[in-house]
């Protein structure tokens, strides 16, 4: 008896002490870009599990998924997109799927008339009527949280307290980041810088910041005669630095930094993450900020 109540007790002493399976994620989500997912992971916390589609070192301009990534996507509760031309083999891979299609956030902004005041194409030809990296405006941003959170919400409603108090906390670091960055720009604004092409249209306009872009279609080469024009309008404007980014083919901004005598610096549109301080959202504009005064910075000199 008393080896039986002895087994018994080990047993439960056993049980109590097994560590605890972390609980599975209610939703299963898919982003197109890295700062989609990033969004997603900060505002879904352990509910959800979000994975980014386009890998570290693609462009989401010349993206095409495989049968196997599609496979994969289509397994997913939800699928997140830019929308605004940018990302439209989604559109195309998902139609008649069965979790509906799509959320394009860029569209769902542009019909709420959030992109009105910022709506020229900025150096970025075949994306229709607006630039679509909303991720990069500061103002845009608060909006699009509460837009992903809306949509966790709707298709999760038992996580809508975690959902809404994580977006808070998103939201709040956002807006601080914004606030220093226009501070420390405050000194420079009316400057240049040159950019591979223009998705900082919204980060520039923000900051007070003139863009120069070499080429409008992504990855395209300049004419010689379009180099030339950029060369002269980059010197009357003092810039400190050509951009390039991760992405994209470096040949054109190498060329540019040459002709000009400037240092070649990186900007990144869409960060990635194994590169730390570009691993979330708040990193990436941090760190595309921190570029734009540096260059702006030897510029002055």
């Amino acid at each position: 008896m008393r080896t039986h109540c002895r087994l018994l007790l080990i047993l439960a002493l056993a049980a109590f002490c097994a560590p605890v399976a972390a609980a599975a994620a209610e939703l299963r989500v898919a982003a197109t870009i890295f700062p989609l997912y990033d969004l997603l992971r900060q505002i879904g916390g352990e509910r959800v599990e979000p994975f980014s589609i386009v890998p570290p070192g693609a462009s989401p301009h010349t993206f095409a998924p495989t049968p196997q990534l599609l496979a994969r996507i289509e397994s997913a509760d939800a699928v997140f997109a830019v929308g605004l031309g940018l990302d439209v083999w989604i559109e195309r891979a998902l139609e008649g799927g069965r979790n509906g299609g799509p959320m394009l956030l860029g569209d769902r902004l542009r019909q709420q008339g959030l992109l009105d005041t910022h709506g020229d194409v900025h150096g970025h030809e075949g994306h229709g009527e607006v630039n679509p990296h909303i991720w990069l405006d500061p103002e845009l941003l608060p909006a699009l949280v509460r837009m992903i959170a809306d949509e966790l919400m709707r298709i999760d409603p038992q996580g809508a307290v975690q959902y809404q108090a994580n977006a808070a906390t998103l939201s709040a670091s956002l807006e601080d980041l914004a606030h220093r960055a226009a501070e420390r720009c405050a000194p420079f604004r009316g400057r240049a810088i040159v950019v591979v092409h223009g998705a900082y249209s919204y980060l520039c306009e923000f900051l007070g910041v003139e863009m120069l872009v070499i080429t409008l279609s992504p990855g395209a080469e300049p004419s010689a005669r379009a180099m030339a024009r950029l060369v002269n309008r980059a010197r009357q404007s003092g810039v400190g630095a050509v951009f390039r980014e991760p992405q994209l083919s470096p040949r054109a901004a190498q060329a540019l930094a040459a002709e000009l005598g400037v240092p070649l610096m990186v900007l990144d549109p869409l960060g990635e993450p194994n590169t730390p301080g570009r691993d979330t959202l708040q990193g990436l504009l941090n760190f595309n900020v921190e570029q734009i005064l540096t260059s702006m910075e030897r510029g002055a000199r």
